[in-house]
């Protein structure tokens, strides 16, 4: 479980002599299984509270409790999924699975094990020795997660992971991350901007908007799984999704380029 509180954060403005929240009192819980999705418009704090969450970044107020201990860094407990796969250019597929395993267990038969394990899991079996760039950005993204997966973290945080990616390959990705979870249900926390995807993917959607509202509202989710893309009930609730984005302003007061926040 993970549990959000009070969650403010706060940076200097860029050249203006004073202080600009990106975050302001943000407080929720994340149970064990479930989906949850950050969906707002750019700029307001949804990285900044991922961030938070994994340990990357220190709130100005509240804390992060993950299984009941103080977050103040980060951790294997908590996986990490970025927009860039951030693969190893000079090592195949497999070896880039490897690597954190072989870094905190060895390169062990188990190892070696896991690995073809995290391979079949995203369906990649056969490109084991492939390297990034004879990898589409969907493949890479898979050896991405599966390289976190073989770890297995307690919880997954994942910021945008399928942004950049085309409309087939994204909703392919969404189905196979639906099927990995339910298969290894653990809390799973995904920023996102489009609300088509948070509709099929989340039990709750937090909207979150500029501060010094960054919560606006927490929508929990009744559709039955597995979704239907072509769905009436879908079709309306990311209708409602986008009304709610549609109130807000899209950016907010520009920060310095390292404290940016998609």
């Amino acid at each position: 479980m993970i549990i959000c509180h009070s969650l403010s954060k706060t940076y200097a403005t860029n050249g203006l002599g004073g202080r600009g929240n990106i975050l302001d009192n943000v407080s929720f819980t994340a149970d064990s299984g479930e989906f949850i999705c950050l969906l707002g418009p750019s700029g307001c704090g949804k990285t900044t509270l991922l961030n938070i969450i994994a340990g990357f970044v220190q709130p100005s107020e509240g804390h992060v409790l993950f299984d009941g201990k103080s977050m103040t860094g980060p951790g294997p407990d908590r996986g990490v999924v970025f927009q860039d796969p951030t693969l190893f250019p000079w090592l195949t597929a497999a070896q880039n699975i490897a690597f954190g395993l072989i870094n905190t267990q060895g390169d062990t038969p188990r190892t070696r094990t896991r690995v073809a394990e995290g391979l079949n899991l995203v369906g990649l079996a056969a490109y084991a020795n492939a390297y990034p760039h004879e990898l589409s950005g969907g493949m890479r993204q898979r050896i991405a997660l599966a390289r976190l997966l073989v770890l297995e973290p307690k919880a997954l945080l994942m910021d945008e992971p399928f942004s950049a990616l085309d409309a087939i390959s994204r909703e392919r990705l969404q189905d196979e991350l639906l099927d990995i979870w339910q298969r290894r249900p653990v809390p799973v926390i995904f920023v996102t901007h489009n609300a088509d995807e948070a509709a099929y993917l989340a039990d709750r959607i937090m909207i979150m908007g500029p501060s010094p509202q960054s919560v606006r509202r927490i929508i929990p989710i009744s559709l039955p799984r597995p979704r239907s893309r072509s769905s009436e009930a879908l079709y309306r609730l990311a209708r409602v999704l986008r009304t709610h984005l549609g109130e807000m302003p899209c950016c907010i007061t520009p920060l310095n380029k390292t404290e940016e926040d998609s």
